[in-house]
This record gives structure tokens, sequence and C-alpha cells, in this order.
């Protein structure tokens, strides 16, 4: 960045330079200060177990599958980001997915992405999901029946078509040992790719 406005022999490069620098720290500044109090009430909430309703009610949504884990979460990010803030609405998935999928890791990154996506999609449909629309509905700019009709269906589109895509992939590579911790868990034995080794030295 300042190789191309060259500060040190241009006057105009160098406020430039300055202004962009300017810019470009207030706009990470805005995202942290953001983030620092959004981050801590999520906490706050999660310690005296405020998420422990939702997180139960998804467990038994899944019925001990793994595979239910992505529609499930996406379609909850996707309907909370449209009433609240996409990062706030981020923050809260997350931490939630940390109770729900804290034994698999590449799961729950899986899931994380896919509710990033959701997120962002589920923002735009509404004219509280995003800061954005939220100012131009104030103004007068849009309405929100409009703005509804206009963009649910393009948001649907852009929050669930990822969605189906990694999750038909994950559940081809998946599905057979899905299946079989669901069999194990329902009659107490274990799948013979997945028993303990004090099992297999008796």
């Amino acid at each position: 960045l300042a190789v191309g406005y060259h500060p040190t022999k241009s006057k105009v490069g160098a406020k430039e330079l300055h202004h962009e620098l300017n810019k470009g720290l207030q706009d990470v500044g805005s995202v942290i200060l953001f983030l620092l109090p959004a981050m801590g009430v999520v906490e706050s909430i999660d310690h005296f177990d405020g998420f422990a309703l939702v997180t139960l009610t998804i467990r038994k949504c899944m019925a001990g599958h793994k595979a239910r884990l992505m529609p499930i979460i996406c379609l909850f990010v996707f309907i909370l980001s449209s009433v609240i803030d996409n990062l706030t609405a981020t923050i809260v998935a997350l931490k939630i997915l940390r109770h729900v999928a804290a034994d698999d890791k590449e799961h729950r990154h899986l899931c994380g992405g896919l509710t990033v996506m959701a997120a962002n999609a589920g923002g735009v449909w509404s004219p509280v999901g995003d800061v954005t629309t939220t100012m131009l509905w104030i103004q007068g700019k849009v309405t929100a029946p409009r703005l509804v009709k206009a963009l649910l269906v393009p948001a649907l589109a852009a929050g669930f078509i990822p969605l189906f895509g990694v999750w038909w992939h994950w559940g081809r590579s998946h599905q057979p040992a899905d299946e079989a911790e669901h069999a194990a868990s329902h009659t107490g034995s274990w799948p013979s790719s997945r028993v303990p080794a004090e099992a297999e030295e008796e």
C-alpha cells in the first residue's frame, strides 16, 4: 500500500496513504469494538446456561444422527440472523456448536463454515437483520413487504444450496459410521470397527 502511493516522494501520495490507513483502522476498530461486547454478552449467557434449552432441543432433533446437525443449525442461524446482527448470530451458533459437537472437531468446523453463510444470507431478507437494511428502512427507501418479497428466495438459495452440497458430500463419506454409532447407542453394542481396546484384549 505504501509503495503504491510513494509517500516519501509526493505530498499528495502521503495524504492519500494517511486517508486509506485511517479508513482501514476505523473499519477494523469498529468490528473489534462490536465483537468484544457481543462475545462478552454471549459468554455471560452461556456461563449461566442460557443456551441449555436450545442445545437440548437441537440434540433431540438430531436423535443421535450427526448428519442432522448441519440443516438444523443452518435453519436456526438463518432465522436468528433475520432479527439480530449477523455477527452476533454467528457467535451464538458457534457457542452452541461447541456444546452439541464438542467431540468432533472436523464436523464442528464444517457446521461453523455453513453457519457463517447462513447468517449472512439470513440477514439480507429482513429489514432488521442488518444495519444497512435497517437504515434504509428507517429512511423510507425500502419497505418491509417489498424487501422480503424480493430477497427471501435469493437468501434461501444463498444459504441452503451450499448446505445441501456439503451435507450430501459429508453424508456419503460418513453415513456408515454415523449409522453404526446410532445403532450402538440404542443397542449398547459397539460397531466392529470401534471396539474399545479393553474389549479386544479380553
